[in-house]
């Protein structure tokens, strides 16, 4: 890949309302996919995103991304919310593509914090310079709530950290600045998914697979910059589980796994194979019985049967 997307936003490069649109369905595929494997890229940024010359955009840095079993997960109650967040490693994303739920909440969050940093993304094509360039968390939540509002009080209650929600409630009313006017040469239908993307409730955000289907991209499809969508779809979960498992269960990085030796990697690497491939496991019980049969030749070097 000869550049990444940052290099590209700042350079002198004009970019038509056709690139930002080529842009974006890349990177919401790119994320679809990884949704619906359940994967979290949790680091989502202009810098992350490999670029062609001819404009092919590939989601790179899987450095901070994580799988979330939903089956053996735990689904943990937002106050007054019947939908399930999940306690995950807190500081992750950069701060300027960080989600309102990470800066507020630090640990509960889930898919719909990366349609949040796509929606900075596209902010930021829209604008060529970053959205929320905020200097600490606070300067960053300020930024956040100097354009789109001070979040009303009922997302407010949402908050599981009591000082945060304090924080929130001390704030002075701030009204919502149209994108229009931050953005006036922009496409209507670009300014709408750009509002869909930047929600602060996380149940209300816009998935990835929904993003797609938005008529901003299917503009760019039918203008012949973008691949059939319905080809997108045979990668996806449906919708319905896509919305389902927006909120991820608990993980405990401070007890994540570290290998000491060359055997513990390849047990580890054997185990993750066996995740996905059960039967991996049965080969496996299959060619220890045939070492019990068999003996390296110490003469010869060749397998020789065992005499019982």
């Amino acid at each position: 890949m000869e550049t990444d997307l940052h290099r590209v936003i700042h350079s002198t490069q004009t970019l038509t309302d056709e690139h930002v649109a080529h842009f974006m369905r890349q990177i919401l595929r790119g994320l679809a996919y990884l949704h619906s494997a359940n994967v979290l890229h949790r680091d989502l940024k202009p810098s992350n995103i490999l670029v062609t010359s001819t404009c092919e955009a590939k989601i790179c840095d899987l450095g901070l991304a994580r799988y979330v079993d939903y089956s053996k997960s735990k689904r943990i109650k937002w106050p007054s919310s019947d939908d399930g967040l999940v306690e995950l490693t807190e500081y992750v994303v950069t701060r300027w593509y960080r989600a309102p739920e990470i800066l507020l909440d630090g640990c509960r969050y889930g898919k719909p914090s990366d349609l949040w940093s796509a929606g900075c993304i596209l902010g930021e094509l829209l604008g060529r310079k970053p959205l929320f360039p905020g200097s600490s968390t606070i300067n960053q939540l300020n930024r956040i709530f100097n354009v789109l509002g001070t979040p009303d009080t009922f997302y407010i209650a949402k908050i599981y950290k009591e000082a945060a929600q304090k924080w929130a409630h001390r704030q002075r009313r701030r009204s919502k600045i149209p994108f229009e006017e931050l953005y006036s040469n922009a496409n209507e239908q670009a300014l709408d998914l750009l509002d869909k993307l930047l929600v602060y409730d996380p149940k209300q955000r816009i998935t990835a697979v929904e993003a797609l289907k938005h008529p901003y991209l299917r503009e760019a499809f039918q203008s012949g910059t973008g691949d059939n969508i319905g080809d997108d779809e045979t990668f996806y979960y449906n919708e319905a589980e896509q919305k389902e498992d927006q909120f991820v269960g608990k993980i405990d990085d401070s007890n994540e796994y570290v290998a000491e030796t060359q055997q513990d990697m390849r047990n580890a690497v054997f185990e993750q194979v066996c995740h996905f491939h059960p039967e991996a496991r049965e080969y496996e019980e299959h060619l220890k019985k045939q070492d019990e049969k068999f003996c390296v030749d110490p003469k010869t070097g060749k397998l020789v049967p065992i005499n019982n």
